[in-house]
């Protein structure tokens, strides 16, 4: 449980809509430091029905399908929650990618 009564009805609300998405959702998240990452992935792990999987981006990695289709075909079926990571990085070359392919996202479990 979180000592701030706002972030933990916040990550209450994610666990719920991660939880009940039978395909797909978006959010994101803005974290003031990685402690503070940590922690809510942590909290994340704890409650969530489904696996969480980090994938990071970066520069010279920014197209988010592209990371997801380099993952296990195995791993590509299951249902799973996939935090992105190195958003900061990968701009502005990532929100053109989650804008031009956010239907595609669809296709994955």
């Amino acid at each position: 449980m979180l000592d701030n009564p706002a972030l933990e009805e916040t990550l209450q609300r994610l666990v719920t809509l991660l939880n009940a998405s039978e395909r797909g959702a978006w959010t994101f998240a803005l974290y003031d430091n990685e402690s503070g990452r940590q922690r809510m992935r942590q909290e994340l792990v704890l409650r969530l029905s489904v696996p969480l999987m980090d994938v990071a981006l970066d520069a010279g990695h920014a197209n988010p399908l592209a990371a997801l289709d380099a993952l296990p075909a195995a791993v590509q079926r299951q249902r799973l929650v996939v935090s992105y990571t190195g958003l900061e990085a990968a701009m502005p070359a990532v929100f053109g990618y989650l804008d031009l392919q956010r239907d595609a996202f669809s296709d994955y479990p």
